[in-house]
């Protein structure tokens, strides 16, 4: 599978499906494509921030797209008939939102926005798009990064620190300095067979950091990719992780019989 993008992209998210996948830009735009037989083809595009666009997710099976952009505004935009449209907008904070992460609810959706001013913003949804707000902070000089499952929140700041938070408490567990420059992006695992909490961090320093909870024991794993770090992301299965960095390079890294992540091949089938 591939494609050639020739705008400045700043995230990338696939429904559940793997039917649809959206690209965020730089130029206030986020483009839909299809995936169909390991093709990607163009669809539609989102109009409606006056910024950049740093994040979107697709929600409830890709019904939803939660998005935000560096003006604090956030947008969701439902399905209807071929086309995705405007539903809810609103300028949450007069600052840039850096990233957004989004967990399902019973009855409606949380989005957890990263904001410029070192706070996590909250927008509870009803699927009627009712919406409540709360905020935490979380990291002094800007959330860069965050990411969560069912259970718990994780950021990054420009504090070069890695933060862990109870999601229903909103409370921190721990804070994790293996960092030396500003944290660029942060990724949960799915939950897996084996009930193990594990996340990972990228930086600008160029590490990649693999965290998991073991007897109520963080265990961390770092790695050194030689490059800055731009981002992170786990396979749908949670088994393997694939890091971006330095010119457009990745890797892949997947646990061997000791849990100890180690580079493996990614093979291409293109000729």
């Amino acid at each position: 599978m591939s494609t050639t993008f020739t705008e400045n992209i700043l995230s990338m998210d696939a429904d559940a499906q793997e039917h649809r996948m959206l690209a965020t830009t730089a130029e206030k735009l986020i483009k839909i494509y299809t995936i169909d037989n390991d093709q990607i083809n163009p669809e539609f595009e989102l109009k409606g921030h006056d910024g950049p666009v740093t994040s979107a997710k697709f929600i409830n099976k890709g019904e939803l797209i939660a998005s935000c952009c560096f003006t604090g505004k956030v947008i969701i935009w439902k399905l209807e008939g071929n086309s995705y449209n405007k539903k809810f907008e609103r300028k949450i904070f007069e600052g840039s939102l850096n990233s957004l992460s989004v967990k399902n609810i019973e009855n409606g959706f949380i989005v957890f926005c990263a904001c410029s001013d070192g706070n996590v913003r909250t927008l509870q949804f009803d699927f009627s798009l009712n919406c409540s707000e709360d905020l935490f902070f979380a990291h002094r000089f800007g959330v860069t990064c965050i990411d969560n499952n069912d259970l718990y929140v994780v950021t990054g700041g420009l504090d070069s620190n890695v933060t862990l938070w109870d999601l229903k408490e909103k409370k921190e567990i721990e804070t994790f300095s293996d960092h030396k420059k500003f944290i660029r992006a942060v990724a949960v695992c799915p939950a897996n067979e084996f009930n193990i909490l594990t996340f990972a961090s990228c930086a600008e320093d160029g590490s990649l950091v693999i965290y998991s909870r073991e007897d109520d024991c963080i265990v961390k794993q770092i790695i050194e990719m030689g490059s800055p770090c731009y981002s992170v992301s786990w396979s749908a299965s949670g088994f393997s992780i694939c890091v971006g960095y330095g010119d457009s390079f990745f890797k892949t890294f997947v646990p061997d019989v000791s849990g100890k992540f180690k580079e493996v091949e990614i093979v291409s089938n293109e000729k």
